[in-house]
């Protein structure tokens, strides 16, 4: 019917890459809740049940969405870092991910493990911006940090399974920000970004690193109380400056958050307060600084001078 309409001429179909929530047994609203239930066993095999009751799948279906969606974040992090593809291209800035891949003094300073990071999530954040096939995690602006992550992990030697299980995990983090407050830049700023993105990251990280459901929230407190109040400010509207600079440091949040926790840090706020706090905080922030492009880095001379608008004018 659609192709028969006098003026269409060109119909193009896609498969779906969301599925509907089909029920809510079982569902859970808070962390103390999930370590409370999961207490000594594995939060990974949790978060997958969880998944499983709320769309209405088995266990062995839902994993294996898991390992798909996975497998998807290391090919846009591939994509991103193959030197035989066309350069991306971006408006703002000039692809940097394989030249950071490459540099020798970055990774003996930073470590391999957050060098690569900070090489796949800039991969990513070039794929995005370059109109590139990513997942939001939880949003386009802070696509790179759990991917970053997860492949720095992967060249560390971990398999596709304990990396399906790490994102499992990182998602089950993400679930409850979800209930509790939002994704939105529009509503908190970047925090809901970037700031989640690393806090879901840390989670994964820790249970990579043995730590458990507790260890895994703490780590996610660590890294969200660093960021409340992060300001939202493309310049331009576009989802590069200062998105990438923020995905770098949010791969760097995760590690030393998780890393902190496992060696006997903790955050003393809960991760439920923290994320209530955010939301808090985003509703007293001006709306110049949630993703208007009115505030911020946004409206600094340079930007404005990228923009095409004349600096010093009056009114």
């Amino acid at each position: 019917r659609l192709r028969a309409m006098p003026n269409v001429s060109r119909l193009r179909e896609a498969s779906a890459r969301q599925w509907p929530l089909l029920g809510e047994a079982g569902a859970v609203t808070s962390a103390r809740e999930v370590i409370d239930r999961v207490g000594d066993g594995c939060p990974a095999a949790f978060a997958i049940e969880l998944e499983a009751r709320l769309l209405d799948m088995t266990g062995a279906e839902t994993r294996g969405l898991f390992a798909g969606r996975l497998r998807r974040m290391l090919d846009s992090v591939n994509a991103g870092l193959d030197e035989t593809a066309p350069p991306l291209s971006l408006k703002l800035m000039r692809p940097t991910a394989q030249k950071v891949r490459r540099s020798a003094a970055a990774r003996d300073l930073a470590g391999p493990r957050i060098h690569d990071a900070i090489a796949g999530a800039l991969a990513v954040m070039e794929v995005t911006t370059g109109r590139g096939l990513v997942c939001a995690a939880p949003t386009a602006g802070s696509a790179g940090i759990v991917p970053g992550c997860l492949h720095a992990m992967g060249r560390a030697g971990c398999s596709e399974d304990e990396l399906t299980d790490a994102l499992a995990v990182m998602a089950l983090v993400g679930a409850i920000v979800a209930v509790r407050a939002t994704f939105a830049a529009e509503v908190c700023g970047c925090a809901a970004e970037t700031g989640v993105a690393a806090a879901m990251a840390a989670g994964g990280l820790a249970h990579l690193a043995g730590g458990g459901a507790a260890a895994a929230f703490d780590a996610a407190s660590v890294c969200m109380m660093n960021t409340l109040g992060l300001v939202c400010d493309p310049v331009h509207g576009e989802i590069e400056v200062p998105c990438h600079a923020r995905n770098i440091a949010g791969v760097g949040h995760a590690f030393v958050a998780a890393s902190s926790v496992l060696g006997g840090f903790r955050a003393v706020i809960p991760f439920d307060e923290v994320v209530d706090a955010m939301l808090e905080v985003g509703h007293q922030m001006s709306a110049s600084l949630r993703c208007t492009a009115r505030g911020g880095l946004a409206v600094t001379p340079t930007a404005l001078r990228l923009k095409g608008v004349a600096v010093g004018r009056e009114g």
